[in-house]
């Protein structure tokens, strides 16, 4: 599969006194199939806006997308992780997961064996309202790669957790993107987590308008991406925030 091509030359926003504001300028990617890339950014720079041009929830902009082909010709399949789980809440865990599934994964039984790969195989039957908020977040990722998709977009999926859970998380996102690679856009606003989840670190700029000024390649180990000494290292010597 061809790789996903980004090119935002504006995206506006109109404020609340008439006038517009240019949020996104000048933004050029081009991403690798399979690659797992980490979009770094302060809060409110528009990283989550960027997000939605990829996902075609926002169309009003200046520039292109170009989404990859699939060796059958069909148009890629997305999956979006949001910041919140949005879990249907008057359906079962299972019943969330059965949504986005085909009838052949229904038939094989697929949610039940992600569920239970993920620790979570006992709640299968219990409402969204009754996890935990990083239960919630285990089963929006199991959702996602449910979908098989192609591209996978995440928003800071991993926010307000406590660093514990949000570390598990991260383990679990590495394993399930490690036995089936997926093209991944990972939005952050913390540079250790973007060095230890990415291939890739893409930094956006402070000002507005919003556009990169830093593409680097993260050349670590699995094992140094566990070692927090080496994503500090890495994070010190090439990222200045």
């Amino acid at each position: 599969m061809s790789g996903l091509s980004i090119e935002v030359s504006e995206k506006r926003f109109a404020l609340l006194d008439g006038q517009d504001t240019t949020v996104l300028a000048g933004i050029r990617l081009n991403v690798e199939a399979g690659q797992f890339v980490s979009i770094l950014g302060p809060s409110g720079c528009g990283k989550t806006t960027l997000l939605r041009l990829v996902a075609g929830l926002d169309t009003d902009f200046t520039g292109h997308i170009t989404l990859p082909v699939t060796e059958t010709g069909d148009p890629p399949k997305l999956a979006y992780v949001f910041q919140e789980p949005v879990l249907l809440p008057w359906r079962t865990v299972q019943e969330n997961l059965h949504l986005v599934m085909t009838e052949d994964q229904i038939k094989r039984r697929m949610a039940g064996r992600l569920l239970d790969a993920v620790g979570l195989g006992e709640v299968a039957d219990a409402f969204p309202g009754t996890l935990s908020l990083g239960m919630s977040r285990r089963v929006s990722l199991v959702r996602a790669f449910a979908v098989e998709p192609d591209i996978l977009l995440m928003d800071e999926p991993f926010v307000s957790l406590d660093e514990e859970t949000a570390d598990t998380l991260r383990g679990l996102l590495t394993r399930l993107w490690s036995a089936k690679p997926t093209t991944v856009l990972f939005v952050t606003h913390d540079s250790r987590e973007a060095i230890r989840m990415g291939q890739r670190v893409i930094e956006l700029s402070k000002q507005k308008p919003t556009s990169v000024i830093r593409d680097l390649n993260v050349n670590l180990s699995d094992e140094e991406r566990q070692r927090p000494q080496a994503v500090e290292v890495f994070r010190v010597r090439l990222l200045d925030y």
